[in-house]
């Protein structure tokens, strides 16, 4: 919708985003969600995070070629050839991040560990990307404990609670 959130929002709904997506490439044979971006996110009145769209999930069967299916500037390159793996959710969670920087996403540059990861989620070739969701989870959960310890001159919208508490999740939902 063009709100801009802050790092910490940001960083907060990562982590929400890559628990589910670990979720489901923890199911046997693994799901992989296919279609991630902002507006396949959808948000309880309680605050609680959930994936809607699920008609891009497949299930994971290697290296076989399928029909997938994606949005353009969030699917995985693989995705163009056929392929999906969790590798292709973790790229797309790489582009939704990014997305939610805002119009000003060069801002990342000014949280130099912010942009590499991003830059690692969001890498061309698979192999180069993190390895699953449980890395990037421990990722994020670095980063939040890095930038924890920053304090830049405040805007109204930095001044929020902690994930999980709901005016922190209602102030995001005005935003979508």
């Amino acid at each position: 919708s063009g709100k801009r959130f802050s790092l910490r929002e940001i960083l907060a709904l990562g982590k929400e985003i890559a628990r589910v997506l670990e979720y489901l490439h923890s199911r046997k044979p693994p799901v992989c969600y296919g279609d991630l971006k902002p507006d396949n996110l959808m948000f309880s009145e309680t605050g609680h995070l959930y994936l809607i769209d699920l008609g891009s999930a497949m299930f994971d069967h290697g290296k076989r070629k399928q029909i997938c299916e994606g949005t353009k500037g969030y699917a995985a390159p693989e995705q163009y050839q056929g392929y999906l793996s969790p590798r292709s959710d973790i790229y797309a969670l790489g582009k939704t991040m990014e997305k939610l920087c805002g119009k000003k996403k060069w801002q990342c540059f000014l949280y130099p560990e912010f942009f590499w990861f991003l830059f690692r989620c969001t890498r061309k070739q698979e192999k180069y990307r993190y390895s699953d969701m449980s890395v990037v989870q421990k990722k994020i959960q670095k980063l939040e404990n890095r930038y924890r310890m920053i304090t830049w001159r405040k805007r109204k919208s930095d001044i929020e609670q902690l994930p999980g508490e709901n005016v922190f999740w209602k102030q995001l939902l005005q935003g979508f």
